[in-house]
């Protein structure tokens, strides 16, 4: 398919039949690809405006969501359609969209969505839906202009909430794109089962990448996947909690290639018989407390992020509030801070939302002015983007995952089904350290330890190599 919507002179894409509030919907986002100065938020001047209705308004935001809730802006297959085309038209009985303008809308609200004027909270306040179309397209937009930017798996993991009926067309459905490095060879093939597709998935990935980055994608907190997969293998059918917590999902993905815990040293990762995998690895330690899991749905829930710190501060045994300036924090409250940031602070750029490495200098200074704010005596109608910019980095790190300290004091961030006494090892081609369960009386044969995968995580000094040195004593182990 993806060599025929190249090749078409234009891709046409029906969305339903007409209904009332359309007109003014297509209005609306015609007037944002217009205006590019334009803010989002109706607090702000110049701000969107068609008859009189903006966001805010409950007729056009309606309208704007039925719109969106199309079935086509959640489907599989319809990526290749509008990404591959040379030019696309939207018909919704007789109204006509171009494809282009439509596209064009929904970067301009994106890119003040992501600033600090209009900020986050004014997609989040528009719903679920909203926010899911908003980073979808987003998506699309970037697949359109930099084709190769982003990787096979990172395709995959960007658009899993996507939909289909055959769940084999979650893979199948992405091999017609460019990619970054190399293309996936799985060829088409519905004979197989949907268990063995996936694990063919995760096999491809670790030889092509000799790295571990496909067990960054394993969906935390759904341990109890329907498919007879092992427990490091991607179920590409289950969804994150919510789309909120899919888009921060997104962001801990862009955030890995900053971490080199296995020290450079390439995955050496077999999938045997049974799909049991063996592998080898660097015990850290093993946990011995844990904090509430986290999970963020909306603007409300962000605003938790505070008692999630609080709770951690506590079994950090830290004081209630830090130091007032960089220079009086000890070295375990800088420990503390860049494990609630993983280390790493997001830069909004105009097109762009990217990590980068924390800088101490500028990047505690405003964790502890967040702390202040959220501390402090609440202003009228406090918003996300009145808060200072560690609240992405804390919201991202906090998502779907838990504060952990180990028996020996380190601190990090763990998978939701973490438990006390599960280890957390380095493992050989793996970016991030990760959590293990032993898996106690299981014969394998060969002697080894025995691990169910549990999730990947942040642990503080540990994510660049400073356990692996120059001539490391791996020890080989099975995964189920």
């Amino acid at each position: 398919m993806g060599h025929i919507y190249r090749e078409a002179s234009g891709v046409l894409i029906y969305l339903g039949n007409e209904w009332d509030g359309l007109g003014i919907a297509c209005e609306y986002l015609e007037l944002a690809a217009q205006r590019e100065d334009a803010h989002f938020a109706p607090s702000l001047q110049p701000h969107l405006e068609v008859r009189g209705q903006n966001i805010s308004t409950p007729y056009l935001r309606d309208s704007l969501l039925r719109l969106f809730s199309s079935a086509w802006f959640s489907r599989v297959w319809t990526i290749q359609e509008f990404v591959l085309a040379r030019k696309t038209t939207f018909f919704c009985g007789a109204t006509i969209v171009d494809g282009k303008r439509l596209e064009q809308g929904i970067v301009n609200i994106r890119q003040h969505a992501q600033s600090r004027c209009c900020g986050p909270h004014s997609i989040l306040s528009c719903g679920e839906t909203f926010l899911n179309v908003m980073g979808q397209m987003e998506a699309l937009n970037a697949m359109r202009i930099f084709p190769q930017a982003a990787s096979f798996l990172e395709t995959l993991h960007h658009c899993r909430q996507r939909r289909c009926t055959n769940p084999r067309d979650k893979i199948y459905g992405m091999l017609g794109m460019e990619f970054k490095g190399q293309a996936s060879c799985l060829q088409p093939n519905y004979d197989i089962s949907v268990e063995q597709l996936f694990v063919d998935v995760a096999r491809e990935q670790l030889e092509q990448t000799r790295t571990l980055d496909v067990l960054s994608c394993v969906v935390p907190g759904k341990r109890r996947t329907s498919l007879g997969i092992p427990s490091y293998v991607p179920d590409w059918t289950l969804m994150t909690k919510n789309i909120l917590t899919h888009h921060l999902s997104v962001d801990h993905l862009m955030a890995l290639p900053h971490y080199n815990a296995s020290g450079g040293f390439p995955a050496e990762f077999h999938i045997g018989p049974g799909n049991r995998a063996l592998t080898k690895g660097i015990e850290i330690d093993r946990i011995e407390a844990l904090g509430p899991a986290c999970f963020f749905s909306d603007l409300a829930s962000c605003g938790q992020a505070k008692d999630y710190v609080k709770e951690a501060r506590r079994l950090a045994d830290l004081p209630g509030r830090p130091p007032e300036s960089f220079e009086a924090a000890s070295a375990r409250e800088l420990a503390f801070w860049r494990t609630l940031c993983g280390n790493l602070a997001v830069h909004v750029g105009e097109e762009s939302r990217d990590w980068r490495a924390a800088d101490p200098a500028v990047d505690y200074e405003s964790y502890l002015q967040w702390s202040d704010i959220v501390n402090g005596e609440p202003s009228a109608g406090p918003q996300l983007d009145d808060r200072p910019a560690f609240e992405d980095a804390l919201v991202a790190t906090l998502s779907a995952r838990r504060f952990m300290r180990t028996r020996k004091g380190h601190f990090g961030m763990v998978a939701p089904d973490s438990r006390r006494g599960d280890v957390v090892m380095i493992l050989a081609g793996g970016r991030v350290p990760y959590v293990l369960h032993d898996e106690l009386g299981y014969e394998t044969g060969n002697g080894l330890v025995t691990y169910s995968f549990i999730g990947d995580a942040y642990v503080d000094g540990f994510m660049h190599g400073e356990c692996v040195g120059d001539d490391p004593e791996w020890m080989w182990l099975n995964l189920i």
